[in-house]
Formats: structure tokens, C-alpha cells, sequence
């Protein structure tokens, strides 16, 4: 099976549990909690209401994530990066996963920014966290959806992506928005 299809299925997989269990804009569980700011993750950012930005959380802070009641996991980290199965932490403590391997500039596509828009519009209100390594990935795709998707112009689409995490890719992040005609 092609990882397009995986990806696909995760999403779609995503948005069916969240419509069965009523994960929608009308959750009771639509507000982030403050005392997520509290957990010292690094380089949180809360560039949407429901949705936090970040680099890689401990798996303690993933735990004290659910706690605080984050209800999803976007990891654009590949599983090389990490030492341990954070997949299987993350169901564990009751929270649904979506992983969109990014591997350092070159995975911020065009197909890669469709799945993590896909994954937000799936996801809804409900408290989420996006992470990478720094939260740079985070903020460097979202500025890929930002033009490629939501038609922003590149300058807005940095802004936009540094809103979320974006530092020292902007320049390659600007590179690969021209080269892509934007």
C-alpha cells in the first residue's frame, strides 16, 4: 500500500472517528486549557484557538497533554527521528495519531501540506498539538498551505507560518514558494 493511500486512510480514519464520537464544532471539549502552556513543551505556540504548535513533547508531557484534554497527535516527525514508538504512547493515553513524515525541507510538498490541512479540518475544535523536532516543520508546511491551499500571497504565508513555529527555514520555505510559482 502506498504511503498516499496510508496517509488517506489516517485522515480519513481521523474524520470517521471523529464524526462517531461527536468530536465536532459543537464538542463540549472545544476550548484549549490554559494549563497546557504550563508544561514547558518546546517552543509551544497556540496559533489557533484548539491547535498548538511545538517542537517534540517528552512522552511525560504527552501524558500530562491528555490530561489537560488535547485530543489529537499530528507528528510531522519520521519515525527515524525518535527512539521510541510514539504512536503507541499517544493511543495509550487515549488520543488519536496522524503521522506526515517530513524530512527537513524537502518534505515540505504541496501533498504533504493537503494532508495536514486535511488533518486540521478533520480535527475541528477539538484540542490538538502539531509538532516536528522545533516546530519549525510545523510552521515551514503550514506557510506551503498557507499559498498552495488557502491562496496567500508567500509574504503572507511566512507570516502565517512563523505564527506557528517557522524560524530558520523561512529562507528555504520562501525558496521552494517560488520555485512552485508563488
Amino acid at each position: 500500500m502506498s504511503i498516499n493511500r496510508i496517509l488517506s486512510s489516517s485522515i480519513l480514519s481521523l474524520a470517521a472517528a471523529a464524526s462517531m464520537l461527536g468530536l465536532s464544532a459543537c464538542t463540549s471539549h472545544d476550548h484549549a486549557d490554559p494549563k497546557v502552556a504550563e508544561l514547558k513543551v518546546k517552543n509551544l505556540t497556540q496559533p489557533q484557538p484548539y491547535i498548538y504548535a511545538s517542537g517534540q513533547p517528552t512522552q511525560e508531557q504527552l501524558k500530562e497533554l491528555a490530561d489537560s484534554g488535547v485530543k489529537h497527535v499530528v507528528n510531522l516527525r519520521p519515525a527515524s527521528e525518535t527512539d521510541w514508538n510514539e504512536e503507541e504512547h499517544v493511543r495509550s493515553l487515549g488520543m488519536s495519531y496522524l503521522s506526515i513524515p517530513v524530512s527537513g525541507a524537502a518534505g515540505l510538498t504541496k501533498e504533504n501540506a493537503k494532508r495536514l490541512d486535511g488533518a486540521i479540518s478533520a480535527i475541528g475544535k477539538d484540542p490538538a498539538i502539531i509538532h516536528c523536532s522545533s516546530g519549525n516543520r510545523v510552521g515551514g508546511l503550514i506557510a506551503i498551505r498557507e499559498a498552495t491551499i488557502k491562496g496567500k500571497t508567500k509574504d503572507e504565508a511566512i507570516a502565517e507560518g512563523k505564527r506557528w513555529g517557522l524560524t530558520r527555514m523561512a529562507p528555504a520555505v520562501k525558496a521552494k514558494l517560488t520555485e512552485m510559482g508563488y
